[in-house]
């Protein structure tokens, strides 16, 4: 064995120290620590104030930055919500003005519609009324044509009336007469009137009882009908000279309407009693399909 074998022997097996009895306790003893007194405090104070310093200076410097972060933060978020509520601003504003612009366009529409509806309205009432009068037309061409018989026989009544004075004594009276018998029909169909309801009878016959004798209902001047007996039964409407215009009408109607009339003197009697005889500046026109003195 050489000597480093003996080295590494020895190194890897030590031999084991003993420990003299009562080391630590005189170790102890012998050993005394400086106590710190308030001059070295105060001392290492200084030492290190300059590092507390720069570090309470760093944690104020990040507490400042964050506060202002969170400061950024919440103004960049107000800045987003005042640009979107500013942008949902917008369009509520354009919304509201094509609202306004279509409402716009509506109100025309419905005024133009309106425009032609009123004037739809004219047209018709323009063409009923047209209708009216056309469905009018053959009554009063037959009008016309009885009264144009009617003025010619008057005429050559005049005239042989005139050529003979006692003619027309007698013509004279014939028109009282008839002006006489209109007036009492007229009396009799409004109190027939009066004891149903205010409601003009259909015909002459129904009245009867008001009219008392058909002798008023014949014109004095009406050679074909004069020698009727004056008596109800078996007279007919056909055997009567006075036209009967106004049947089952109210007696509420405008009192200038034509109730009956003379187709041989041109004498009419208007619902409220009256008999013209001559009309002067009265003229007979149709209204609402019946004949009114205007």
């Amino acid at each position: 064995m050489t000597d480093i074998d003996k080295i590494e022997n020895a190194l890897r097996h030590p031999p084991k120290v003993k420990v003299p009895a009562g080391l630590r306790d005189r170790l102890n003893g012998e050993i005394t620590l400086a106590r710190a007194n308030a001059a070295d405090f105060w001392s290492g104070i200084r030492r290190w104030f300059p590092g507390f310093a720069t570090a309470a200076l760093f944690l104020t410097c990040l507490v400042a930055l964050g506060v202002q972060q969170h400061a950024l933060s919440t103004l960049r978020a107000e800045q987003k919500q005042l640009e979107a509520a500013a942008g949902e601003r917008q369009r509520i504003d354009q919304t509201s003005r094509a609202s306004q612009e279509q409402a716009q366009v509506l109100a025309a529409q419905l005024a133009q519609l309106r425009k032609d509806n009123a004037e739809l309205q004219q047209l018709r009432a323009e063409i009923a009324q047209l209708r009216e009068q056309t469905q009018q037309l053959p009554a009063l061409r037959g009008e016309r044509e009885r009264l144009a018989a009617q003025t010619k026989a008057m005429d050559a009544t005049s005239t042989a009336a005139e050529n003979d004075p006692f003619a027309m004594q007698q013509e004279k009276a014939r028109r009282i007469q008839c002006v006489s018998n209109m007036k009492q029909i007229g009396l009799g169909l409004r109190m027939w009137a009066n004891d149903h309801g205010d409601v003009m009878p259909p015909d002459f016959l129904t009245a009867q009882n008001e009219l008392n004798s058909p002798k008023i209902l014949v014109c004095p001047s009406d050679s074909a009908r004069t020698n009727r007996l004056g008596v109800w039964t078996g007279f007919t409407s056909a055997n009567a000279t006075y036209e009967f215009l106004v049947p089952n009408i109210s007696e509420r109607e405008p009192p200038q309407t034509i109730m009956t009339r003379c187709p041989i003197h041109g004498t009419v009697g208007l619902l409220d009693g009256s008999v013209h005889q001559n009309l002067g500046n009265l003229r007979i026109a149709t209204v609402n399909g019946r004949l009114m003195l205007q």
